[in-house]
């Protein structure tokens, strides 16, 4: 019997301990670009938004003048949404857009996947053209 409540701790540790390295959630550093991106829950899905990259540090002022809605270039790339609506988990999430302000495209789908506590991959397809990135949990 005193096993017992041992069994449900360990069973709660190893729940707690899943869940947290699950956490899609964090600043990450991408492939490309010093960059680093802001993962975070927005409504049900998970969204991320550009924080940091060379660009940003040459000019802190760099609007998304590729994009391809005239309306939407004076918008600056710092903070830009670059994904949103992607639904999942615990480790992967699909069903949202990506958008890369290095060529102004727009509608982007993809994958989000979680292959480690400190490793994702990111999958981002233009119809049938794919490319896929690995990005590092920044610290």
């Amino acid at each position: 019997m005193k096993l017992l409540p041992a069994l449900f701790a360990a069973s709660a540790l190893f729940t707690a301990t899943t869940a947290m390295a699950a956490d899609v959630t964090g600043v990450w550093a991408t492939e490309s670009d010093h960059g680093r991106v802001q993962i975070y829950q927005c409504g049900d899905a998970l969204c991320g938004k550009l924080v940091d990259a060379d660009q940003i540090r040459a000019n802190p002022e760099q609007t998304d003048y590729y994009n391809k809605i005239a309306s939407e270039r004076g918008r600056k790339v710092k903070g830009l949404v670059l994904f949103a609506g992607y639904r999942g988990g615990p480790s992967e999430w699909k069903g949202g857009k990506i958008y890369d302000p290095k060529s102004g495209d727009t509608g982007h789908s993809g994958k989000i996947k979680l292959t480690g506590p400190n490793s994702l991959e990111v999958k981002g397809c233009l119809g049938p053209i794919c490319r896929t990135q690995h990005w590092k949990r920044a610290s």
